[in-house]
């Protein structure tokens, strides 16, 4: 199987991923004042933030994709 195979689906996924993304950015942006008076709040926000940024590409076998034609 080749990558142009799953072109749609990881179209869809990276869609479904941003909407995601945005659906935790607009609530934490939106409540800067209440997250800073929490004293543990802001970790756990840099800590989503990072989480949402450090996520890792599957390796190619993960994804389904051999060197086999």
């Amino acid at each position: 199987m080749t990558f142009d195979a799953w072109g749609s689906f990881f179209v869809a996924t990276v869609g479904a991923g941003a909407a995601l993304a945005g659906l935790i950015m607009v609530p934490m942006s939106v409540n800067v004042a209440t997250i800073i008076k929490i004293t543990t709040m802001p970790s756990r926000a840099g800590a989503t933030i990072a989480s949402l940024l450090l996520i890792e590409p599957g390796s190619r076998r993960e994804l389904g994709l051999t060197d086999r034609s």
